[in-house]
């Protein structure tokens, strides 16, 4: 098998959503050819199969959003 390499952009909450749960079923769909049927086995085999993950992520307008809305509800007062 080749080196497969995954990379996506998200940009809103739904689509971030989306990636991970894409990337978690990859990673769990590889660990199932590699080790088919025993759970504890595989969940073993996890401890140690190499993968590079990097995640980078930005929630300054999250987090403004959510400030503005705490702002709004309390009168401006945090």
């Amino acid at each position: 098998m080749t080196q497969q390499s995954h990379s996506w952009t998200a940009t809103t909450a739904q689509e971030a959503l989306d990636i991970l749960d894409a990337a978690h079923k990859l990673i769990e769909a590889g660990m199932l050819s590699l080790v088919p049927g025993d759970g504890a086995t595989r969940w073993k085999a996890q401890q140690t199969v190499p993968l590079h993950l990097t995640i980078t992520m930005d929630e300054t307008a999250l987090g403004q959003l959510v400030a503005d809305r705490h702002a709004s509800r309390h009168g401006g007062a945090l």
